[in-house]
């Protein structure tokens, strides 16, 4: 678990002004993941295990969506699924009108986990992979 500074955002869809965690500008592998709802975060890093098995078993072309998947395998953080980019806490949009804006103090975000899909064999995660990458 880290603290990362709470910046404000606005949604685009809803006009709801919100604080959300960001990891700044100078992060290198390592992505902000947000629950469906908007209401909770999670920091997955790219060269912990679990996303280099991922990395490794991409199909080609598909670096892009990367983050994505691993959001998709995330543990969900009570009950709702984490994915890639911020969505409104109000409507859950994912069209923010603004984001980074001023600070607006500081939040504690833990580590992304990825039980279940640690304990899936290459080929189970790579089917798994296979139907993210196609969502």
């Amino acid at each position: 678990m880290r603290t990362l500074a709470l910046l404000e955002g606005g949604c685009a869809t809803c006009g709801h002004v919100f604080a959300h965690p960001g990891l700044g500008d100078h992060v290198y592998g390592e992505a902000l993941l947000c629950s469906a709802d908007g209401r909770h975060f999670a920091v997955a890093n790219a060269f912990d295990a679990l996303p280099q098995r991922v990395a490794a078993l991409l199909p080609d072309g598909a670096d892009a969506r990367f983050w994505p998947v691993l959001a998709a395998l995330a543990n969900p953080i009570e009950g709702q699924p984490l994915v890639h980019g911020l969505r409104c806490p109000q409507c859950g949009g994912s069209q923010l009108r603004y984001r980074d804006g001023d600070r607006l103090g500081a939040q504690p975000v833990a580590d992304a986990g990825f039980g279940a899909a640690m304990g899936l064999t290459d080929v189970e995660l790579q089917a798994a992979i296979r139907r993210h990458v196609a969502a």
